[in-house]
């Protein structure tokens, strides 16, 4: 027999949420400019069958000037929250440290619907910088993901939001060179209410 897994589970007001990635679950794609790359995709995940995916259907590169966000729908947090992952990137990034991104994926918090949006570190910290001519959404030498890296678990501190919030996933390209993309799989967001 063939076993069944359920991979989402969502609680009311967001005491908790686990997304294994193996289906479009509540994630929206949002286009800013270009193309939205985001996708469910089993070319690579940390837990099978599949992950998120910002960048292109195959195994090609990802497109040049693509600014695309994976949404979360509002979350309601109470106490002690936490955003948990587990990435992977291949984006364009030069070799000096800390590596130079010219394509770079954050993580975002909005405490407004949407309109406006901070950009969140993790506990580990950010391992690149964009480069100081970049001409993506980050300011020059904003920390950020980029370069090279496999599997890697990340943790952010949420405990100085409450209420209704949204998360995003935010990746963008330059005009040059396609990478791999940025893969995300494992979401959890837990909060004490």
């Amino acid at each position: 027999e063939a076993a069944v897994r359920e991979t989402v589970t969502v609680n009311t007001c967001g005491y908790s949420l686990e997304d294994g990635c193996d289906s479009v679950s509540f994630w929206q794609r949002k286009k800013i400019v270009g193309v939205s790359g985001w996708h469910i995709s089993d070319e690579s995940f940390h837990s099978e069958p599949s992950s998120w995916k910002c960048g292109s259907f195959s195994y090609q590169p990802y497109p040049n000037m693509m600014d695309t966000a994976l949404e979360s729908p509002p979350l309601c947090l109470g106490e002690n929250s936490s955003l948990t992952f587990w990435h992977r990137i291949s984006a364009e990034a030069g070799t000096s440290y800390p590596y130079w991104a010219e394509d770079a994926g954050v993580v975002e918090i909005s405490t407004d619907g949407g309109n406006s949006w901070a950009i969140l570190s993790p506990l580990s910290g950010y391992p690149c910088r964009a480069s100081s001519s970049n001409t993506i959404f980050l300011d020059p030498y904003q920390k950020c993901y980029s370069g090279e890296s496999g599997w890697s678990f990340q943790e952010f501190d949420l405990s100085g939001f409450q209420g209704p919030v949204k998360l995003r996933f935010h990746f963008a390209s330059n005009e040059q060179y396609g990478y791999g993309g940025w893969y995300i799989d494992d979401i959890q967001i837990n909060t004490e209410v």
